[in-house]
């Protein structure tokens, strides 16, 4: 389904990033990830895309961490 404004900040934050720095990552200008956020402007899917993938690897991550700490 279509994702909110408000997910799309949510995730933002959950990875911990700051707008300008998604912003650079995308290639795409602070102004229009605030307008993304806001729910100004809608989001193309392949930021969509993106945003999910940098989501999912963030996870990844954690979990291989995680299983390295229980696994000593």
């Amino acid at each position: 389904g279509i994702m909110t404004a408000e997910e799309f900040k949510k995730i933002r934050e959950e990875i911990g990033i700051t707008q300008q720095r998604l912003a650079n990552l995308l290639g795409k200008s602070k102004r229009s990830i605030q307008a993304y956020e806001y729910g100004k402007t809608k989001i193309p899917d392949a930021v969509w895309s993106q945003l999910k993938l940098m989501y999912t690897e963030m996870i990844v991550a954690e979990l291989r961490i995680l299983s390295t700490l229980m696994n000593r």
